[in-house]
């Protein structure tokens, strides 16, 4: 699965992949830079098992929709399978499962 973070004040790219292993890599960089260096970890048990959970809520390919624009906000792009989910973060509700995994990659990886 992939997740990748655009946009904001200074015009960021950040990507991240977790393989089904656990292992993930993640790449920052600022818009148009090209794609940084990578960063790599691996998820400890308790966190690769809460993702998988978060990946296999049915809710999650529910919450399919289109990005707004927002200036100075983020852009989301979560990947998994078949599953594609975009949206920014403007303060307009974003999709609660998405954001969960999102919130599990800030806090246990680089991302």
């Amino acid at each position: 699965m992939t997740v990748e973070r655009t946009g904001g004040f200074v015009g960021i790219d950040q990507n991240i992949s977790v393989e089904p292993d656990g292992r993930w890599t993640y790449y920052r960089s600022r818009v148009g830079a090209g794609g940084g260096t990578p960063v790599r970890g691996r998820l400890n048990e308790a966190q690769l098992a809460d993702l998988q959970a978060l990946l296999a809520d049915p809710d999650l390919g529910r919450e399919a929709s289109e990005p707004a624009e927002c200036a100075d906000g983020f852009t989301y792009t979560l990947v998994t399978g078949p599953t594609k989910i975009q949206w920014a973060d403007c303060g307009t509700g974003s999709p609660p499962t998405a954001m969960r995994i999102v919130d599990l990659l800030s806090t246990s990886t680089a991302f």
